[in-house]
């Protein structure tokens, strides 16, 4: 599966890095979020490679970024195929 298709519903950060992840190759495809729960909730090559690589998507418009209103308030990510169309005209 790839990541527009992993990313097609708004996913919480640790979601999205995971996706990420699997889809580079790093994690299995049956790994879970408490599998790596130390990639996500600590600061770590690994990790911090992961979430830049999803802010630089971003960026590029490939993926949308929005502040989640639950208590937490972690962000949440979600391909963007028309941040896609764009970047290939």
């Amino acid at each position: 599966m790839n990541l527009s298709e992993q990313l097609a519903e708004w996913q919480d950060i640790e979601t999205a890095m995971l996706r990420l992840g699997r889809t580079l190759g790093l994690f299995e495809p049956d790994d879970t979020y408490l599998d790596h729960k130390w990639v996500f909730w600590s600061r770590n090559p690994l990790g911090d490679m992961l979430y830049g690589t999803l802010l630089q998507l971003v960026e590029m418009g490939a993926v949308e970024r929005r502040e989640n209103e639950n208590d937490e308030g972690d962000d949440e990510f979600r391909w963007c195929p028309e941040g896609v169309a764009r970047l290939k005209k």
